[in-house]
């Protein structure tokens, strides 16, 4: 949650705290988010404090926590989630992990950096759009898309919107090429059964090859794929390559976009 140096002036000018999320498992981070709201502000200063959800899988003990501290959760259902999690293990789609590639697709990289600041610890919108576009156009300039069957433009995990971006950016100058935009996710989804996710490929993360994340529906690519992957990772040659083979041998080559953050 970001509000720079106007924090406090934020919170004392405000009545009510919600606080949404898409789903709660455990609610620890909203905790973890309140309790730090709470060294710069009473919480009792608020007529009332609440987590809104649309999915709420906490057990009895974590809803205690926050009874505890006053807070009211709302929400549109409520799941068991260790009991979804056994079923969905039981689940057969016919559908196994796709193995990674045989073959070692090219691996280049480019690189750009904002001025702007960290997306991460909050930007000016209209700033932050403008220069990630005028970025990505000079990176499209050496991206050859018309030389392969498909092209298929990834994100990883939570930089999602550059990719979007690089997409539309190269849908444009390469009118006749297909080209597609997804992103690796931490969400192991079931894949397969008639879903929208036929296939799904495991392959470690950008960000932390000790962490697990997944990418769907590489299956589907044309043979002679080109991936342009766009990310804001700091990560070594080593783990480009491993994430490279990883998107199959319908991928022949893959050009990294990496983008750092120029902190003044």
């Amino acid at each position: 949650m970001y509000f720079g140096n106007k924090i406090e002036e934020k919170l004392n000018s405000c009545t009510r705290l919600v606080i949404i999320d898409d789903e709660l498992s455990t609610g620890i981070t909203i905790l973890n988010l309140v309790d730090n709201i709470e060294k710069k502000c009473r919480l009792d200063r608020f007529a009332s404090v609440e987590a809104w959800s649309l999915l709420n899988g906490m057990g009895g003990s974590d809803k205690e926590k926050y009874k505890s501290k006053g807070i009211k959760l709302v929400y549109l259902e409520e799941v068991n989630k260790p009991e979804i999690e056994n079923h969905a293990s039981t689940l057969d789609t016919n559908v196994k992990i796709i193995p990674s590639g045989n073959n070692m697709p090219a691996v280049i990289t480019s690189c750009i950096e904002l001025n702007c600041g960290d997306v991460r610890c909050g930007v000016d919108v209209p700033g932050y759009t403008k220069e990630l576009k005028n970025k990505l156009e000079k990176a499209a300039d050496g991206i050859m898309c018309n030389r392969y069957n498909a092209v298929d433009v990834i994100g990883t995990e939570e930089c999602i919107y550059p990719a979007v971006v690089m997409a539309d950016l190269l849908s444009h100058r390469f009118p006749d090429t297909e080209i597609t935009c997804h992103s690796t996710t931490r969400s192991p989804i079931v894949a397969g059964g008639g879903a929208l996710l036929s296939g799904r490929t495991g392959l470690a993360s950008l960000y932390d090859s000790e962490r697990d994340t997944y990418i769907y529906n590489m299956a589907e690519m044309h043979k002679d794929t080109l991936a342009v992957v766009v990310t804001d990772a700091a990560c070594s040659t080593e783990m480009k390559e491993q994430f490279a083979v990883s998107l199959g041998d319908n991928v022949v080559r893959v050009e990294f976009v990496e983008i750092g953050y120029c902190i003044s």
